[in-house]
């Protein structure tokens, strides 16, 4: 199940900037996560990156229940749509509604409010928390109600054609696809909107997050410069659409 929505919200907290090769993820305009891929013989992921505050998308009862037993009829996933597009700042969006693949992975994140830089092989399309604030009973929940059938949604960010994907909300759920061995259900946010970030942008998005790696510096201007990265996700191809 699919929406396209043109959203003209100047108090959306979150925003997301980048194509298919790179994503910049802010919080009140302000970023918080910088992510790229690097063609070294094999594709290569750099990361920068900060936890999203606890409380940045408020739950209310009503929704929470909702993502919990998962997206069951339309008006549950119109409703989740309703209240999630009220975070995201201006631009077109699709929403959709996907069964993932068991073998997804995360990459890890430094603690709340500290910075870290980092990299590792991720030819693959690894989810990135936006949050490491993890409680196990949370996770035993889910895993226990994903053993009894209820599909609880995780809500993902990302670029059009993207690998790189941002868990706006629904981390004990994934651990709990995952420690059940189960295929996790998103609802995924699509950004539709180009917005090639330059090198300048690029660079200056590392300043801003406290790096001055060289290894990191010199692999922003070479992939800006040289574009030598090209897989692309075709979600429809990927992952399977949920239909109500």
């Amino acid at each position: 199940m699919k929406k396209k929505i043109n959203i003209q919200n100047d108090d959306g907290v979150i925003e997301l900037r980048g194509s298919f090769q790179d994503a910049a993820l802010y919080l009140n305009k302000e970023p918080i996560q910088y992510t790229w891929f690097a063609e070294i013989g094999s594709t290569w992921r750099f990361h920068i990156a900060k936890g999203l505050p606890p409380g940045t998308i408020k739950e209310n009862l009503e929704n929470q229940e909702r993502v919990k037993k998962g997206i069951l009829t339309e008006e549950d996933f119109y409703a989740i749509v309703d209240y999630y597009k009220q975070f995201l700042a201006r631009g077109e969006y699709e929403f959709g509604y996907y069964k993932l693949h068991k073998h997804h992975d995360w990459i890890n994140i430094p603690k709340n409010d500290e910075f870290k830089h980092f990299d590792y092989y991720g030819g693959c399309p690894d989810l990135i928390p936006t949050q490491n604030n993890i409680k196990e009973s949370w996770v035993e929940f889910y895993i226990e109600q994903i053993k009894e059938g209820t599909k609880p949604a995780i809500i993902i960010l990302q670029n059009e054609e993207s690998c790189l994907n941002f868990i706006l909300d629904g981390h004990h759920k994934f651990l709990a696809y995952r420690k059940a061995n189960a295929e996790p259900h998103a609802l995924i946010i699509t950004k539709l909107n180009k917005s090639n970030l330059s090198v300048t942008e690029a660079l200056d998005l590392a300043k801003k997050m406290n790096c001055n790696n060289e290894k990191y510096i010199n692999s922003i201007k070479e992939e800006k410069e040289m574009e030598l990265y090209t897989m692309r996700l075709d979600l429809n191809k990927t992952y399977q659409e949920i239909e109500m």
